[in-house]
Order: C-alpha cells, then structure tokens, then sequence
C-alpha cells in the first residue's frame, strides 16, 4: 500500500467543505498535484494526524463486469433535472453507523 500525507488536517476539510465555496484553483498548477491512477496496488491518503481522507483500489474486472451486466435487471427510472444536468440515478445503500439494524434506503426497499 503506498500512502500520502494530507498536509491539510480532517478538521479544516472538514470545516471548508460546509462552507460550499470551490477552491480558487487558479494560483495554482495542476500539473504539480497528485494523480493516483488505479492499479491492483491500494493507495490511501492519510490526514497529519492519521485520519484515513480517501482509499483507492482496483475494482476486479470480474466484478465490474457482473455489475454492468446487472444493470439490465434493474427497474426504469426517469431522469432527474438538477443544476448539474438530467441524470437517472438510484440509491441502493445500506449503512449501519451505532444502530442494533442496518437501514435500508427506500429504493434499496422497493
């Protein structure tokens, strides 16, 4: 696994991203930053105080291709307009954060 070093602390990511406004991007060159391309070799970014920001692996083909291939036995959906375009989107989640079940989304459900 090879990991990086945030130099930037959860707390502060965390604080800049309810505030909703982009990073002015333009004193600074993209070309210098980091780009993890996806290999069968795990990489994770790691905050100075060890919090894990992000994690990157390979999916397995095989598993990729069984997920492409599921999408045919899914149901229709319509699309959705939003500021960011029309696109059909389903929520399948389900997450179980300090609770005795697992919640299930509405569409996971259905």
């Amino acid at each position: 696994m090879t990991t990086y070093i945030s130099p930037i602390a959860y707390p502060i990511l965390k604080q800049q991203s309810k505030s909703r406004v982009l990073l002015d991007t333009s004193q600074y060159d993209l070309n210098d930053f980091t780009h993890i391309y996806s290999t069968s070799q795990h990489h994770r970014i790691v905050d100075t105080h060890g919090n894990i920001l992000a994690y990157r692996y390979q999916i397995p083909d095989n598993l990729y291709d069984q997920l492409v291939a599921s999408e045919a036995i899914l149901p229709t959906v319509q699309s959705k307009a939003t500021v960011r375009g029309a696109f059909q989107h389903r929520h399948y989640a389900l997450w179980k954060d300090y609770a005795p079940e697992p919640f299930l989304s509405a569409e996971y459900c259905s």
